[in-house]
């Protein structure tokens, strides 16, 4: 009776202690979980961004109207955070943000493509960037994502230069599906591209060396089991002279030059 006794009491402890290491390893992982926002601030040891904000998911029933001089309550902000930058430790990369879905905790997912080299030297106020803290109390960044994808239409170009007026991504774009655009009005920030629609034009300097030009053609096949549409994107190299007016594009810009250029060129269905 009293083995079976302490066997019991025994079990009872390994069971709570396991609930606090389980809960010190969750509370340890949302705190080295990867944070979006923008940069607000850079100096030489160190990066202030202002995360995007959580958007909630839950539907709510139709209501009666409201009033229409009533307000809607602005939506908490985060505080902003800031992160030190340990040399030869914090890594930099450029990446294209490719698929974006908003998820069931209001936090959006993204999908980061073709990473290139970056450098501290290449943070500014305004970027959208994804940061990796070291698990520890410092703060410490232990990788940068710098966001350099910027949707733009082609306004002018030449052999050393193209003019592009930048535009904004919809809240409902091909990388959400119409849930989560129902779900998660449009919101400050809620754009991977800040620039609004009527943003000023932007010229920067091109290079048949240094810039890589590329044709994006999607298409977009009959539905199929249960509706669903697959949309499939096509990449192929391209040239400087492929570039024309008015054409959609994606421009990655470092240091005042394009280094990569994505025409969209639809064939069965829209990029």
């Amino acid at each position: 009776m009293h083995r079976t006794f302490a066997a019991l009491i025994a079990f009872l402890a390994f069971v709570s202690l396991a609930a606090i290491v389980f809960a010190a390893e969750a509370d340890g992982a949302r705190a080295n979980r990867p944070v979006w926002g923008m940069v607000t601030k850079v100096t030489a040891d160190s990066v202030t961004i202002a995360p995007e904000v959580a958007v909630r998911r839950t539907r709510k029933p139709a209501a009666a109207p409201k009033p229409a001089n009533e307000q809607k309550p602005a939506a908490e902000k985060p505080a902003e955070r800031t992160f030190l930058l340990a040399k030869d430790e914090t890594e930099f990369a450029f990446a294209e943000v490719g698929m974006r879905r908003l998820m069931f905790d209001g936090t959006t997912l993204r999908t980061l493509t073709e990473p290139e080299p970056a450098t501290a030297a290449d943070l500014k106020v305004g970027q959208l960037v994804e940061v990796t803290p070291v698990d520890d109390a410092a703060a410490r960044a232990k990788r940068v994502i710098i966001s350099w994808s910027m949707p733009a239409t082609i306004v002018k170009v030449d052999a050393e230069m193209i003019t592009f007026r930048p535009v904004a991504r919809a809240a409902n774009d091909r990388n959400r599906n119409d849930a989560d655009a129902d779900a998660a009005p449009k919101q400050d920030g809620d754009d991977d591209n800040p620039a609004a629609p009527d943003a000023e034009d932007q010229t920067v300097e091109i290079s048949k060396t240094t810039t890589r030009v590329r044709i994006a053609t999607a298409s977009e096949p009959p539905p199929g089991a249960g509706g669903r549409v697959v949309t499939t994107i096509e990449y192929k190299d391209g040239v400087l002279g492929d570039l024309k007016p008015d054409q959609s594009v994606i421009i990655c810009i470092k240091k005042e030059t394009a280094a990569k250029i994505t025409i969209l060129a639809a064939a069965d269905g829209k990029l």
